[in-house]
């Protein structure tokens, strides 16, 4: 229970909330002593006036941030490449196989295992297909 440090009786609390996808029905029983009640769909702008002009200012600097991180990005972004993800890759599965004990794993064989970088025209997969059945 919740007590007040002067008064020793139970605190009631009725929380209104609006109908945002994270204030969940279950919040009901989190406490006996804390009611939700949830206004009616639509109705926050409606009911708490004050509400619309703040909520529409943090959107507008939300979105001019989000869009000022974007452009940082998209100017510092400098490209990768398809090798160089192979590589870093093959680099973890390398020091995979060393945690897990497998000393004699080397660089070359986990290249040799990935020996079909290049893509299957359609007459090999036409090909492997024929030669499952």
């Amino acid at each position: 229970m919740i007590y007040h440090s002067e008064n020793p009786r139970a605190l009631k609390i009725l929380l209104l909330v609006d109908n945002t996808p994270s204030h969940q029905p279950s919040l009901q029983n989190l406490s006996s002593n804390i009611k939700l009640a949830f206004l009616p769909p639509n109705t926050t702008s409606l009911l708490q006036s004050c509400d619309q002009g703040l909520i529409q200012t943090f959107k507008s600097y939300y979105l001019r941030s989000v869009m000022a991180t974007a452009v940082k990005f998209v100017h510092l972004f400098s490209g990768f490449t398809v090798d160089d993800i192979i590589q870093k890759a093959n680099k973890q599965t390398l020091a995979y196989a060393k945690d897990l004990g497998l000393e004699e794993v080397e660089h070359d064989d986990i290249e040799q295992l990935q020996s079909h970088r290049q893509e299957l025209t359609n007459e090999d997969q036409i090909e492997m297909k024929a030669e499952k059945q």
